[in-house]
């Protein structure tokens, strides 16, 4: 998108909106300023603004559900990049696809032929096979955090998205991953917490004022 010009293009979710100038439209109906951005870069800004961002610099925010989103502030600002797409670690290449594809929901319906929501309650019911699925996601999640440490060396990851409710599941196959990381002194300040927000993403849009100030 166009965020300076408040123009969406390609939703992939709504395959009508080609190119539509949100924006312009919304200050129109409403008569207030507008601002428009995706719903990753929506969740780091709620985090850095009124959650637990709010005492760090660097933040990386990620979410993972149905896809995978990554959000960054940098020096205290929104990172979105010149056309919206910084940070989107899900399109990277990653074994015989990308990340998207090991470190979301579609891990659990691409790979296991099963639904992730479905696993994480049998999980908690003991079910050998569901933890072994959450322990190789687990793995893929640890991959792509080190490839994000790499990258932008945060002060902090805020996790979030409803895989996030299975934590206690891939959390310490991740960390065991990351622990091959290869710069020590990244690895004794790492800070991997998950939202505690309800909303974090609407927060954050209403947070795009304060970011553009």
């Amino acid at each position: 998108m166009d965020t300076e010009k408040g123009i969406v293009y390609d939703v992939v979710n709504i395959p009508s909106w080609k190119e539509v100038a949100l924006g312009d439209y919304l200050k129109k109906k409403f008569n207030v300023p507008v601002y428009i951005n995706n719903d990753a870069n929506c969740f780091v800004a709620g985090e850095k603004f009124f959650g637990k961002g709010k005492p760090y610099r660097n933040i990386v925010g990620l979410i993972t559900g149905t896809g995978l989103g990554l959000g960054l502030i940098i020096n205290n600002k929104l990172f979105d990049g010149t056309n919206c797409c910084a940070g989107e670690f899900g399109m990277l290449p990653y074994l015989d696809h990308n990340y998207e594809y090991y470190c979301s929901g579609q891990y659990f319906t691409n790979i296991k032929n099963t639904d992730a929501a479905l696993e994480y309650e049998n999980a908690k019911k003991g079910d050998g096979e569901a933890q072994n699925n959450y322990n190789e996601f687990g793995r893929h999640m640890g991959m792509l955090v080190k490839s994000i440490l790499y990258a932008y060396d945060p002060d902090i990851i805020i996790m979030g998205g409803s895989l996030t409710n299975a934590f206690e599941f891939f959390k310490t196959p991740m960390y065991s991953e990351i622990k091959g990381f290869e710069f020590r002194n990244t690895l004794k300040n790492l800070k991997i917490e998950i939202s505690e927000m309800e909303e974090p993403a609407i927060l954050g849009a209403a947070a795009l004022f304060l970011n553009a100030g």
